[in-house]
């Protein structure tokens, strides 16, 4: 049973939305997500969209089928580890996705592999989870995406209910253990 999962795309830098506007074309399901920067002109400021993780944007499909969509302009190729696609989990995606429907202020925000779990209980963000980050005059929540060790953050109001949520126990992918057990099986360890 093949079933689609999101897959992160490596995109060339400044080609994200072209590439986007063909996968859609050729009928995959595309995420392409945006934040608003004001960019100052001559006589006046305008708002332009800026890709939240450059360089990267989402697709859905089944695991073996790549060929059409690393041939499509501007695709680099599926992100992934040891020449296999690593899928990005739904919770994550979806977390994104919750945050700019609801039109909260986000941006690019630097990973955060560890930190205060939370899922909201109010406001537009009601039920998204992620890691809570306090700062200076701000608290945010803070979403990733765990295999681009990238981040978005949306700043929360001062009456946002938030609930910790218990650690989950169990193998995490990580990266680097899982880039060491690649090389030694190459190596022929074990």
């Amino acid at each position: 049973m093949n079933t689609e999962c999101w897959y992160a795309l490596r995109i060339r830098t400044r080609s994200e939305k072209l590439s986007s506007i063909v996968l859609e074309a050729k009928g995959y399901q595309v995420f392409f997500p945006t934040y608003t920067l004001p960019h100052r002109q001559v006589n006046r400021t305008v708002e332009r969209d800026h890709p939240l993780f450059p360089g990267y944007l989402f697709c859905r499909l089944v695991p073996n089928a790549t060929g059409k969509m690393v041939s499509s302009p501007g695709v680099i190729c599926v992100v992934g580890f040891g020449g296999q696609p690593v899928p990005v989990s739904d919770s994550e995606i979806e977390g994104v996705r919750a945050m700019l429907k609801t039109g909260v202020a986000t941006q690019p925000w630097r990973y955060i592999p560890a930190g205060t779990n939370v899922r909201v209980r109010s406001g537009p963000l009601d039920g998204t989870q992620g890691i809570l980050v306090s700062g200076n005059d701000s608290r945010r929540l803070v979403v990733s995406i765990t295999i681009l060790q990238r981040s978005v953050a949306a700043v929360l109001s001062d009456d946002t209910m938030l609930e910790p949520l218990r650690r989950q126990t169990g193998p995490r992918f990580d990266p680097g253990v899982n880039a060491a057990r690649v090389m030694q099986s190459a190596n022929g360890y074990s």
